[in-house]
């Protein structure tokens, strides 16, 4: 799924901005939002964000001032539809969506026989899914087994590790959802292998264990831009501060004077501590991706 923000007016008429799945951006006048539009004097510094998330795209105002609009409703929190117009401050633009298809019967499961229905679901059943050279359709087909609560999948998961390649992308990031203590090694492993590309330390943030920050401060360093981008964002996911609203902070500094609070978690997403009973309040800390994260592990769970 990818969404395009394209600007309709003002000096940057005609730029288009792509959004990916598990991306949230900022958009406002000041230099704290992720994309500036400085010569708009109407938007707020950090003014509304757009989260691009599995089930869909949303926007959310950030409290500006002058509030902002969808096909010419004030909207707070919204999920956005291809085609919807958005206009914040005197900026305008249009939302354009490509809705990656859902693939027919992914399972092989799409005409099922008498005999079918009703018998438990095996490992045979996703293996058509899993072997197919579409990410996509290897993704959907987890999904739905983390969804049903296979008690096979972690297993399945733990042995794609054995030997690592690029084609098992979607089993170790199953792995970093739904996995469990014993995987930190495994998690740590993929992490460290650089033939996986920079992405591969998305992983690392979705899994949440501290005892993993160490590994992210190294990448942050890292002479790659690519590589200390995706370690940046990372640990930044984890840990859940801002330190662009802190320059005397920064993540060494930061891990050393928190190292003893933050060790005490097993697993933590956007600061909280979510390998722990999450109450209302801590789960409004969280954006719409770890929300997701969090379900589907606790889902998974009560298998």
């Amino acid at each position: 799924m990818k969404l395009t923000l394209e600007t309709n007016n003002g000096d940057y008429a005609g730029r288009k901005l792509p959004l990916r799945a598990s991306v949230r951006v900022t958009i406002g006048r000041g230099a704290r939002a992720d994309v500036v539009v400085p010569y708009d004097a109407e938007l707020s510094e950090v003014h509304f964000e757009v989260s691009v998330e599995p089930d869909g795209a949303y926007l959310r105002d950030l409290g500006s001032t002058s509030g902002t609009q969808i096909n010419h409703s004030t909207a707070t929190f919204a999920r956005l539809e291809d085609g919807d117009t958005i206009v914040a401050g005197r900026t305008q633009w249009t939302v354009v969506f490509e809705e990656l298809p859902i693939p027919d019967a992914p399972l092989g499961l799409g005409h099922s026989s008498r005999e079918d229905q009703g018998r438990e679901i095996t490992l045979a059943d996703f293996e058509k899914a899993f072997a197919d050279v579409d990410p996509r359709i290897v993704t959907t087909a987890l999904e739905a087994a983390m969804w049903s609560r296979q008690e096979w999948l972690l297993p399945h998961c733990r042995a794609r590790c054995i030997h690592i390649c690029q084609a098992h992308m979607p089993f170790y990031d199953c792995l970093a959802i739904i996995g469990e203590v014993e995987d930190l090694p495994r998690i740590h492993t993929i992490a460290s292998d650089e033939s996986l590309g920079p992405q591969r330390l998305r992983l690392v943030a979705k899994f949440g264990s501290p005892e993993l920050l160490p590994l992210l401060l190294v990448y942050i360093q890292n002479e790659d831009e690519a590589v200390s981008t995706e370690a940046w964002q990372a640990f930044r996911r984890i840990v859940g501060y801002d330190f662009r609203e802190d320059e005397g902070e920064n993540p060494t500094s930061y891990l050393q004077r928190n190292w003893n609070r933050l060790r005490k978690s097993i697993r933590i997403s956007q600061g909280v501590d979510v390998s722990r009973f999450v109450d209302d309040a801590q789960c409004e800390k969280l954006d719409l991706q770890a929300k997701w994260e969090l379900q589907v592990r606790e889902h998974f769970r009560l298998a």
